[in-house]
């Protein structure tokens, strides 16, 4: 991004996911504060600037200005992120945010368990007979103007009206792939390979898991965990 397309400091915030990332490329809260008030300052004379460009120029002149002038920034840094930290805390028990925490870790999991790649060599499954012959009209609704979504209920209806012996010109040899996949798919996943991912994707969920389990029993803890009973004599 260009200097001349982020006029504002607003602007530039909204080009960063966070604001930890706009921080990240200041050495302290204060610099960003002090950034703020120059920023104007500096796009009205560099138009042109790349936005990192602005930025390190912001940060040189930070470095630049001494402890009583840095000061006013530093009081302001301190209360704006003391609010930020309250208001964080605050949401932090909202149900809102333990429904974020259930979403990633769900998320998380997912991303996890795909990250596991497959062995090469799968075999691809087979067209079903429906698909074969759906395969065969869609040149020739093309020709009538009947493509994309359209083409699944022209299709339907045309399978329809087929009989037993017409259905069989398309599932008889659907049939035949289907039995040369299933053996070939079985072949595949009694190799070493497909035996290895499926040890690396159990490793992986037991990980989970047990991160799962000690997760839980944090937030017991943090909640105060459950109440004992006293032991009688």
């Amino acid at each position: 991004a260009v200097v001349s397309t982020q006029s504002t400091w607003e602007a530039v915030v909204s080009t960063q996911s966070t604001w930890e990332a706009v921080v990240s490329t200041q050495s302290t809260w204060e610099a960003v504060v002090s950034t703020q008030s120059t920023w104007e300052a500096v796009v009205s004379t560099q138009s042109t600037w790349a936005v990192t460009e602005v930025m390190k120029t912001l940060g040189e002149e930070w470095g630049a200005l001494s402890d009583k002038k840095k000061a006013p920034y530093q009081k302001k840094a301190d209360k704006g992120k003391a609010a930020y930290i309250a208001a964080q805390e605050k949401y932090k028990k909202t149900p809102e945010y333990a429904q974020f925490l259930v979403d990633k870790a769900k998320h998380d999991k997912k991303q996890k368990m795909n990250a596991i790649s497959e062995p090469a060599g799968k075999p691809s499954r087979p067209m079903s007979g429906y698909m074969r012959f759906t395969a065969t009209m869609r040149p020739k609704l093309a020709k009538k103007g009947i493509v994309g979504i359209k083409v699944a209920s022209h299709a339907s209806e045309a399978w329809g009206k087929l009989g037993d012996s017409g259905k069989a010109k398309y599932n008889d040899p659907a049939q035949k792939d289907m039995e040369k996949y299933k053996k070939a798919k079985d072949k595949w996943m009694n190799t070493p390979a497909y035996k290895a991912f499926l040890e690396e994707k159990k490793a992986v969920a037991d990980q989970i898991k047990a991160e799962e389990k000690k997760a839980k029993r944090k937030a017991k803890e943090q909640a105060g965990g459950p109440t004992k009973k006293a032991k009688t004599s």
